[in-house]
């Protein structure tokens, strides 16, 4: 019994001076080196490794990784990332029956362009800068030649080109990075014509009663050279008074041409008539004015800007009468039962009238 009990202490203490594990072996494949960081362009990196028994094969499940190996070199080669999401996956290397492990990585989409999804260009030219950044190689285009696109630092630089059209017109501008696109349309105001300039809503002054007084007009094109100026409120309105004008948009003057006939109400004293139009002719010695009974007598008006920007058509008589004589008064409306002679009332006059754009 003795001889059992110092038999086992002998055991115990012999297992209790051991320091190594008999059974236990040392891992021969050590990663020595790795380049696996890729940007999302991708790549080829590479792993080197030690392994005295060589690399017997390499496994990773991800399929935007490849692999080859040449001695206990292995090539690792990612495809390009076009999300914006970065991502990651683990490599298992082999040498016989063991394994070493390395975790590949690789970075999304970074882009940024803060184009507005559309601007709007003035007529005459414009810019726009917009930060844009990005970590894959981008391009900036344009799809027509009136704009103009660069890049410096972090800025894209677009350029307009001023519209010589009369009318409004897109381009659009393509930012694409990988395989993100984003767009730009750019709509341009279009030029405003001769005509249209001259149209729209308009002050008809006259000087009556000491003072200046003012109409709302509007001056519309009929067809061609054939304008007109229509009233728009007050009793001229009431009654439809409507002046038909001559407008030459090139030279940019407006005639009113004597004895014109008038469209509008033509009752008086409960009797229907025509309504005429005629210059009133200043003599300018006698200081006085009249009637002038000859149809090409007419007042001219050019189309104008003053100092302050303002449009305006400021009328003089024409060339049928010597200017140095005679000269511009205003302009009347009569009733009448055929042409100057038949006049039978005045309606309105309009001394030293003027047409002033609001």
């Amino acid at each position: 019994m003795l001889l059992s009990v110092m038999g086992l202490l002998a055991a115990v203490t012999a297992c209790s001076d051991d320091t190594e594990n008999p059974y236990a072996s040392e891992k021969t494949i050590q990663i020595v080196s790795a380049d696996v960081q890729f940007d999302p362009q991708g790549g080829t990196g590479s792993v080197v490794v030690a392994a005295p028994n060589g690399v017997t094969g390499v496994e990773c499940t991800a399929s935007w990784i490849s692999t080859s190996v040449v001695g206990n070199a292995i090539t690792v080669s990612a495809a390009a990332n076009t999300s914006v999401q970065g991502r990651s996956a683990r490599l298992t290397i082999r040498s016989l029956t063991e394994t070493a492990y390395i975790v590949v990585q690789q970075l999304g989409v970074d882009f940024i362009f803060e184009g507005l999804p559309q601007i709007q260009a003035d007529r005459d030219g414009d810019s726009f800068t917009f930060y844009t950044k990005s970590n894959v190689p981008f391009t900036i285009t344009s799809d027509v030649e009136w704009i103009k696109v660069s890049v410096e630092g972090n800025q894209a630089i677009i350029k307009v080109e001023k519209n010589e059209l009369f009318q409004s017109r897109t381009g659009v501008i393509t930012c694409v990075a990988s395989g993100t696109t984003k767009t730009t349309t750019i709509v341009q105001e279009a030029q405003v014509s001769p005509a249209e300039k001259m149209k729209g809503d308009y002050y008809l002054y006259y000087y009556s009663s000491s003072k200046w007084n003012g109409i709302n007009v509007t001056l519309e094109q009929v067809e061609g050279d054939n304008w007109q100026i229509r009233f728009v409120d007050g009793e001229f309105a009431e009654k439809k008074l409507i002046i038909p004008v001559k407008v030459d948009v090139e030279a940019g003057t407006m005639t009113i041409n004597n004895l014109c006939t008038i469209e509008g109400d033509g009752s008086y004293n409960g009797e229907q008539y025509s309504l005429i139009g005629y210059v009133l002719r200043l003599n300018i010695s006698a200081s006085s004015y009249g009637r002038v009974n000859n149809a090409n007598f007419a007042i001219v008006a050019p189309f104008a800007k003053d100092e302050n920007g303002v449009q305006f058509w400021n009328f003089d008589v024409n060339d049928a009468y010597d200017k140095t004589a005679y000269g511009y008064y205003g302009f009347r409306i009569a009733y009448t039962t055929g042409g100057y002679s038949g006049q039978v009332a005045n309606l309105y006059t309009w001394p030293y009238a003027y047409l002033e754009k609001k």
